[in-house]
């Protein structure tokens, strides 16, 4: 995915190591962020990343984004903190939404 190669040549160049799609990192479920970051980000915690690519006119969100812009990445968002990680380290969604 070219947003997340992005990412990781941005924390390259800041000279923060990461691991891209690390294994084993969440005990329950098959959730496996994009990146993270190898040393401690931010409260001794590392920080994970995931980007999420929500398409307005998809069938999961065409009902919510026909009456309000932007409510494709709030739903997409809004998963991800439910479903993903919500207690190991420092989660920061990256979304971006295709507008067509």
């Amino acid at each position: 995915m070219a947003v997340n190669e992005y990412l990781v040549r941005c924390f390259q160049k800041a000279g923060i190591p990461v691991i891209k799609e690390p294994m084993g990192l969440i005990e329950e479920g098959a959730f496996r962020p994009d990146g993270y970051t190898i040393t401690p980000w931010a409260q001794g915690r590392s920080l994970a990343w995931d980007v999420t690519l929500p398409h307005t006119m998809a069938d999961r969100y065409i009902g919510y984004t026909s009456v309000e812009a932007g409510t494709a990445a709030l739903k997409a968002s809004d998963f991800k903190n439910e479903n993903c990680m919500p207690n190991h380290g420092l989660f920061i969604k990256t979304g971006i939404v295709v507008i067509v």
